[in-house]
This record gives C-alpha cells, sequence and structure tokens, in this order.
C-alpha cells in the first residue's frame, strides 16, 4: 500500500493528500445542473492542489536540509520532486480542462444549445476520467520506486541522473499554483459569461415579444374591422348616423405602441450591467488557457443595429402603416355615413346599400392579410440571423 493511498492509516506528508483525493467524487461534484457544483469543483480542485504542494515541499525541504531519515526516504524524497510532480501537475491540468468543459457544457445548455442529457453524458465521462486519474496519482510515486528497485542498478541510475539536474520542484510548484490561480479565472469567466448569457436570452426574448405585440395588433385590428362589418350589415335599425357615432368611437380605441422604442430601452438595460471587455476563455492548451477578449456591449450593439434593428423598424412600420390603414377605411366610411344621415332630413328610414358603405373597411382587410405576409417574412429573417449569430456558442 502507497503512502498516498493508505489515507487515514498513513501519518506523514501523504496523509493529506490521500484524504482529499480519497473523496467520493459523485458526492463532492453533486449534479452538474446545481448553482453550487461548479464552486465545489473549484474548491475540491484548490484543495488538491494545496495538498500536492505540502506533499512537494516536505521532500523538497527534507533534500535541501538533507534530513531524509533513511535510505529509502531519501531516495523517495528524490522521486517526489523529480519523477512525481509531472504526474501532479498532468492531473490539475486534467481537472481544469474538466472544469473547462463542463462550464462550456453548463452555458450551452442555458442557451438552449445542448439538452440535459448530453451535459449529464459529459459529467458522467468527466467523473470517470476523473475517477482514474486519482487512481493513477495516488500509486505513481510509489509504483515508479517499485519499477527503478525491480531492476539491478535501476534505482542508482535514476538517483545518480537526478543529482546532475536541478531540482525542479520550485518550477512544478509554481506551475501548481498558476493551475490552481486558473481554476479561479474559469470561475469569475463562468460567473461574467452566465450574466452575459442571461442578457442575451433577455433580448432575445423582448425582440420576440415586440415581434408579438405587432402581429397581435395587426390581428386585432382585422378583428377591429370585421366587428365594424358584423355591425353595419347585421344591425338592420342602425341609421347613418348612429353608424358615423359608432365609427368615430372606434378610431379612437387604436393605438400603436412605440414598440420599437420600448425594446431598444430594454436592450440598453440588459446591456449596460455587461463588462466592457471581458477575457473569455476558448480554448486550453497545456499549461494554458487561451483567452478571447470581446466587448459585449460593443459587439453586440453594433450587431443588432446592423442585423436586427432595420428589420424590426420595417416589422412596426408595418404595424403602423395597418393602423394608419383601419384609421382611413373607418373615416372613409364614417364620412359617407355623415353624408347620409345629412340626407336623412325629413327623420325617415332611409334605405342605403350597406354592402356598398363597408366596401372600403373589406378592402383593408385584404390589405391586411398582405401585411402580415410581409411582417411573417420578416420575422423569419429574424429568426435566421439570431439562430446564426446571435449566440454565446459562437465563440
Amino acid at each position: 500500500m502507497t503512502e498516498i493511498s493508505q489515507g487515514k492509516t498513513t501519518s506523514g506528508p501523504g496523509n493529506q493528500l490521500a484524504l482529499v483525493l480519497d473523496v467520493d467524487i459523485s458526492k463532492t461534484w453533486g449534479h452538474p445542473t446545481e448553482d453550487q457544483f461548479l464552486d465545489r469543483f473549484v474548491k475540491q480542485g484548490r484543495g488538491i492542489v494545496d495538498a500536492f504542494l505540502q506533499f512537494g515541499d516536505h521532500y523538497f525541504d527534507w533534500l535541501e536540509q538533507k534530513s531524509a531519515p533513511s535510505i529509502a526516504e531519501k531516495q523517495k524524497a528524490y522521486f517526489a520532486t523529480y519523477h512525481w510532480p509531472e504526474c501532479a501537475k498532468a492531473f490539475m491540468i486534467l481537472w481544469r480542462d474538466v472544469l473547462f468543459e463542463l462550464q462550456k457544457g453548463r452555458i450551452l445548455l442555458q442557451l438552449e444549445a445542448i439538452d440535459a442529457e448530453e451535459l449529464n453524458r459529459l459529467f458522467a465521462d468527466s467523473k470517470d476520467t476523473i475517477q482514474n486519474a486519482v487512481g493513477e496519482v495516488t500509486t505513481f510515486l510509489d509504483e515508479s520506486l517499485r519499477k527503478a528497485r525491480s531492476k539491478k542498478g535501476g534505482i542508482d541510475q535514476k538517483m545518480n541522473r537526478f543529482r546532475l539536474q536541478e531540482n525542479p520542484w520550485p518550477v512544478y510548484r509554481q506551475q501548481l499554483l498558476d493551475l490552481r490561480a486558473q481554476l479561479d479565472s474559469l470561475l469569475t469567466s463562468y460567473e461574467d459569461l452566465g450574466k452575459t448569457a442571461d442578457a442575451f436570452q433577455r433580448i432575445r426574448t423582448a425582440l420576440y415579444e415586440t415581434i408579438d405585440k405587432c402581429s397581435n395588433e395587426l390581428s386585432q385590428h382585422r378583428s377591429t374591422a370585421q366587428q365594424v362589418i358584423d355591425s353595419i350589415l347585421h344591425n338592420a335599425e342602425a341609421k347613418p348616423g348612429k353608424v358615423a357615432n359608432l365609427l368615430e368611437e372606434t378610431e379612437a380605441q387604436i393605438q400603436l405602441g412605440n414598440h420599437l422604442y420600448i425594446f431598444t430601452e430594454t436592450t440598453e438595460r440588459n446591456l449596460t450591467p455587461l463588462k466592457e471587455k471581458l477575457q473569455v476563455p476558448v480554448a486550453t492548451e497545456g499549461g494554458l488557457i487561451l483567452y478571447k477578449e470581446i466587448n459585449f456591449q460593443k459587439s453586440t450593439r453594433q450587431w443588432l443595429d446592423s442585423e436586427i434593428i432595420p428589420l424590426l423598424y420595417e416589422i412596426w412600420e408595418l404595424t403602423e402603416l395597418n393602423a394608419n390603414g383601419l384609421k382611413m377605411s373607418l373615416l372613409n366610411i364614417r364620412n359617407r355615413a355623415l353624408v347620409l344621415a345629412s340626407e336623412n332630413k325629413d327623420g325617415k328610414q332611409l334605405e342605403f346599400d350597406r354592402k356598398d358603405l363597408v366596401y372600403p373597411i373589406q378592402s383593408f382587410i385584404r390589405k391586411s392579410d398582405g401585411i402580415e405576409q410581409d411582417l411573417n417574412k420578416l420575422r423569419h429573417m429574424v429568426d435566421t440571423r439570431l439562430g446564426q449569430n446571435f449566440k454565446l456558442s459562437r465563440i
């Protein structure tokens, strides 16, 4: 049984490292969709680095102070500072890379670019990979010593080679500290990206709400027009004067919201809190994280202004055109009704062609159908542009 893998039964420098590594990962990590999942993952990674540092420092101090209690322990000290650190570094690179991939998975789930099942598969694969690596790192030191000692003169050859080299532990120690810092950096970047993803989703939602409101107004305008037609055609007792009053009241109720202004306000409210310059981790390479600096405020505004706002402005113009068309048709009918009312000087029931009277508003409905088709084409263009470009997953 190795010093690291003995865990609680071992005293000495390997004990703390064993306690940190000898964990049930599924219980420590929890579930990948839990809010605190990544915090726990990073916290455990920090603990492992600290245990690695304590382990390496102990044996480095033995060599520096020439205080190893035996030849066997001196050999272990050399292997622990010359040979084992590369394994520890590789383990922490793996830990960081798993963190990076799981963060990407959670962001993609947040953006609905993947489903929960895909994230769960990634989580399960990552857990298996980490657990296998834990087994390797806990047996690496003593297994390396065993192999060297099993060959005649093997341990002496290794020791002679180590003595000719400068002890690499201080360099590895700094690299492990850098990897620990990268865990914190990734977590901070993830939190910033999460806020950006939320802002994108709110902007997307506001955009579709704006288009829906315009579309609903078209439907409401046609419904109002049909109600007017039914009222004129099927209410035989309605005199021209009453018809005129009804149309005046109906026209006064037609309101057109400034949806474009509301959308731009919502966009600014969501973009303003974002960091102007964000270092986004886009890949890992050995001991490094590759970053891309992005000004989400500026780039999002520019993209919306060039790709979406012109389409949204056309949609709003169609809605305004439709509302004005309804008002004009109602005004047209009202004027004709007033003329008919003025001709009824004797107070007798005046016969008039009701179908002819509603013709302008029937014409409006036909034109409104065409406007709705144009609006749907613009909405499809919005869908396409959002689907292709307005998503963090492209990064």
